[in-house]
């Protein structure tokens, strides 16, 4: 893709239209024009193509919610392939590793197009909260912002996407001894 991208000169969809140096020189493109800019450089990064990204390159994100089987899937896919994005999931089922077929998680097609997280990355042994979400969220948006590439969030829970949007409040953890005797407990709590 990067080969066909620089053969054609558009290096633009590659870059997210940010300012690219190739070779020790920088350039930014207009159009199909590239021009050297080396003055207003001001620091740099390599993202994963191999690209040299200004290190105030815009942090973006698009967050792509809905019911069931509306296509957010494809759109996600879509927005991602056209704007060098990282799809990161917001689903509460997709998460789970055994879940593939019956949460609608994408297929190692669509998997392979463009760079998908937190699909399939939990157990379905374990506790997984909304707040351990955020924790990973978090994480996949930093580690794609520090790629040079846009967020592309998508998913059906929408208290994922609050939690992203909002925060969560801060509570006092629950220790493990008391968190099992009321898993277990077997009694009326009317």
């Amino acid at each position: 893709e990067f080969r066909k991208a620089r053969e054609s000169g558009n290096l633009r969809r590659l870059s997210g239209g940010q300012p690219v140096r190739l070779a020790g020189a920088e350039f930014t493109q207009e159009g199909d024009d590239f021009s050297a800019d080396c003055a207003g450089a001001g620091g740099c990064y390599e993202n994963e193509y191999g690209f040299h990204m200004a290190d105030g390159s815009p942090k973006r994100a698009l967050l792509i919610a809905g019911p069931t089987a509306s296509g957010k899937s494809a759109l996600a896919l879509k927005l991602a392939s056209e704007r060098m994005g990282v799809i990161i999931n917001a689903d509460a089922l997709q998460v789970y590793h055994e879940l593939r077929l019956l949460s609608a998680r994408p297929g190692a097609e669509e998997e392979d197009q463009v760079p998908h997280r937190l699909y399939g990355h939990v157990s379905g042994r374990e506790s997984y909260s909304v707040a351990r979400w955020l924790t990973d969220a978090r994480q996949a948006i930093a580690e794609t912002w520090r790629c040079g590439l846009t967020a592309v969030i998508t998913g059906g829970t929408g208290l994922y996407f609050k939690a992203l949007e909002e925060g969560l409040a801060e509570i006092t953890p629950i220790a493990t001894d008391v968190r099992e005797h009321w898993r277990g407990f077997a009694g009326d709590l009317h």
